[in-house]
């Protein structure tokens, strides 16, 4: 007897309300993987910044080594006078550059909030302001309280407090070396503009501001004045 042969039609593609449910249960996983995935990559961005500035400090004790233990002040000599004394961080940052201890722009760039400090730096070896987002507090030597920041993140206003331009504000972080502790990945006041970076565990809420003596004021054992900023 023959036997009659019977074939299924294989499914080849999804239905629409397939498609639908994976487009939504997609939807879902990214609303919540999100938030966390762009904290992880912040948080990536801050621990590079962080690499930077030790980075950047180290070439400072570098130099610091073969002068008495000063850091730098002034720009480089030229035939035989004395350089200026630095206005800005940026001066400073191009100093390490004249005198090849730090051979790229790329070390005191993070891109930031600022309309400004959109593009990479054109490798010139010409710094300008647009290419420089730290600080730096000139007029320091080795023998200096060592918590005193010496390289730091400098969108922020003279008096220590960070505004929106600030690329950790959202984090509540902001990275501070010092000129003996190492870098540190300070906690913020807050998450809003006017925020300030504390000490470590809290007990200071401006580390900008000047010391006073053991335990009082900030960790600055300098002349706020010689605090300096990209401009």
């Amino acid at each position: 007897m023959k036997q009659i042969q019977t074939t299924r039609k294989r499914r080849s593609a999804f239905t629409l309300i397939e498609l639908l449910i994976v487009v939504a249960i997609i939807g879902i996983l990214a609303t919540i993987a999100g938030p966390e995935a762009f904290k992880a990559l912040e948080k990536a961005r801050a621990q590079k910044s962080v690499t930077q500035v030790k980075g950047i400090v180290d070439q400072m004790k570098t130099w610091a080594l073969d002068n008495d233990g000063y850091f730098p002040w002034r720009g480089a000599s030229e035939d035989g006078e004395k350089g200026e004394d630095f206005g800005t961080s940026v001066d400073a940052f191009q100093f390490l550059l004249d005198e090849n201890l730090v051979d790229t722009e790329a070390t005191f760039y993070n891109k930031t909030e600022d309309a400004d400090r959109k593009d990479e730096p054109n490798e010139d070896y010409e710094l300008t302001p647009e290419e420089v987002v730290y600080g730096y507090t000139t007029g320091l030597s080795t023998s200096k309280y060592s918590n005193t920041p010496i390289v730091f993140d400098g969108m922020m206003s003279n008096d220590g407090t960070f505004d929106d331009r600030h690329p950790w504000l959202a984090m509540k972080k902001a990275v501070v070396g010092t000129v003996g502790q190492g870098v540190m990945l300070l906690d913020l006041t807050s998450d809003q503009e006017g925020a300030t970076a504390m000490g470590a565990g809290g007990n200071i809420e401006n580390v900008f501001d000047e010391r006073e003596g053991k335990g009082e004021g900030g960790w600055l054992d300098a002349d706020p004045d010689d605090v300096l900023l990209p401009e």
